[in-house]
């Protein structure tokens, strides 16, 4: 299982064996299979701005569960128009980072594997 931890309240879980992706909100466990695109492009952005100021291990976490809700998207350009909505908030460098994921999840077709304790990337 791998976990990414926001804040005390805000923590993503993931569990490879099951393919089962969690939101944690407080106490409340939602799954982000249940997102809409609105809700999975404000997700987005919140782990954006959290992974400008990770580093390390972190930050390679933070981009794997990127992936993750990116992959929920029916195609890229929904995620590009989700993203680029005026109720999302983040700025146009954040914005243009979330954009890169949703390019490497359709267009270049990277995708999240587990090995070993580690979340890859593979290309």
């Amino acid at each position: 299982m791998y976990r990414l931890e926001i804040s005390k309240t805000k923590c993503y879980k993931y569990r490879p064996k099951i393919d089962k992706f969690i939101y944690l909100l407080q106490k409340d466990e939602i799954d982000v299979s249940t997102f809409d695109p609105l809700k999975r492009a404000s997700r987005l952005m919140e782990l954006v701005q959290f992974r400008k100021k990770s580093e390390g291990r972190t930050r390679l976490l933070c981009t794997a569960f990127m992936m993750l809700l990116v992959k929920g998207f029916v195609t890229r350009r929904a995620g590009e128009t989700h993203i680029r909505d005026k109720r999302i908030s983040g700025n146009k460098e954040e914005r243009d980072s979330a954009t890169e994921v949703v390019l490497d999840v359709f267009e270049r077709q990277m995708k999240v594997c587990s090995c070993s304790k580690l979340a890859v990337i593979n290309v």
